[in-house]
């Protein structure tokens, strides 16, 4: 199996089962990450920059009531990966 194959499997399993600790370390340190958006308004979007953001991010996604998210592997991921095979841009289309 591909490293792109194997990392996109658990990037999702750890989503589906919302292990944070396994999917952050799939991440770079350094990230950029965008999610357009009225941040103002909706907590996890905007900018984030760091390893640390990230997981904040998917911490608000994960324990908030009012996000309600559910990760499929009908999700398509889009990876781009730095030489150390970790994520470091993600872009999801719900199919």
């Amino acid at each position: 199996m591909s490293m792109t194959r194997t990392i996109t499997n658990d990037f999702l399993h750890y989503l589906q089962h919302r292990q944070l600790n396994e999917l952050i370390n799939l991440f770079a340190n350094d990230v950029k990450w965008e999610v357009p958006g009225d941040v103002d308004h909706i907590r996890w979007l905007g900018t984030r920059n760091s390893k640390l953001e990230i997981q904040d991010l998917f911490n608000t996604l994960f324990f908030s009531r009012s996000a309600r998210w559910r990760f499929t592997r009908r999700t398509l991921l889009f990876l781009f990966l730095t030489k150390s095979s970790k994520v470091i841009k993600f872009e999801s289309i719900h199919l």
